[in-house]
């Protein structure tokens, strides 16, 4: 394992805010990170997303799974090719993940776990993204500390769309914290690794997600004053009785199933 401060430093690296980069740096984390793997026997093939300067990607290319590994920073790229040029088992894809056709560069392939240390700007977009791709089941990913627990403590003041989204179609559980104060530059929150694993054959529907989100633009309003375009407010009301919930709920109230139910109701 390459020290990461003296490896920035003399490749006179400055790690970019814009695109959210910070770096693990302690091995001991990094090592537990890689212990808490989910057995891979079950995958065919491993997806890693930002590898940055391969802290996982170290443990991840002796595994001998087929390992695709994609950076969209340039000079991280040129650094990753260099540094694995003799595993064969790597392909190596500078690109926006976001932008990526996950059929094309997966074609070989039918079981895949996502393993990925993101921005925490773009969380979602990445998790909606996997979840939309029927070979993606499994997640091990690094986020925010904050918004893992929202994810597992799903009180009502933490319930948002996309918390709704995930726990509808994932188990979640968190496997470890990690400070701030391992990571070169340190962030100013702290993060955890989470597992998710997909809970159920239904295929994602993104209208699904589409639907809930106007209503928790302005979280502490009423629902029922929440109401985006196209809402009949009326029916909106009289479905929210049947459910147990009178007038003055709020969105954040609703569990993901109670939203699953509306949606079914008003996309027909």
């Amino acid at each position: 394992m390459r020290d990461i401060r003296q490896v920035l430093k003399n490749k006179k690296f400055l790690p970019s805010k814009k695109m959210g980069q910070n770096f693990l740096s302690n091995p001991i984390i990094i090592d537990e990170i890689c212990d808490n793997i989910p057995d891979l026997f079950n995958f065919d093939c491993i997806l890693e997303i930002g590898p940055g300067l391969g802290a996982i990607t170290d443990y991840l290319v002796t595994t001998n799974k087929p390992l695709i590994c994609v950076e969209l920073d340039k000079r991280l790229y040129a650094d990753l090719k260099t540094k694995f040029k003799n595993n064969k088992n790597l392909h190596l894809i500078n690109n926006d993940f976001l932008e990526l056709d996950l059929e094309s560069v997966t074609q070989q392939h039918k079981n895949i776990i996502v393993i990925a240390n993101i921005p925490y700007s773009i969380t979602t977009p990445i998790i909606l993204k996997c979840l939309s791709f029927y070979k993606i089941k499994t997640l091990y990913i690094m986020v925010q500390k904050e918004v893992a627990e929202k994810w597992i403590y799903s009180k009502t003041s933490n319930r948002n769309a996309s918390t709704n989204i995930i726990n509808y179609y994932f188990d979640v559980n968190k496997v470890m914290n990690i400070k701030n104060n391992n990571f070169v530059p340190p962030p100013k929150v702290d993060s955890a690794m989470v597992l998710l694993h997909k809970k159920t054959q239904e295929a994602y529907d993104p209208h699904f997600y589409n639907f809930m989100k106007p209503f928790f633009l302005a979280k502490r309003k009423k629902l029922l004053n929440n109401i985006p375009t196209g809402i009949d407010k009326n029916r909106l009301q009289s479905i929210l009785s049947e459910l147990g919930f009178d007038s003055n709920v709020r969105s954040e109230q609703l569990d993901y199933n109670q939203w699953k139910k509306l949606y079914n109701i008003f996309k027909k």
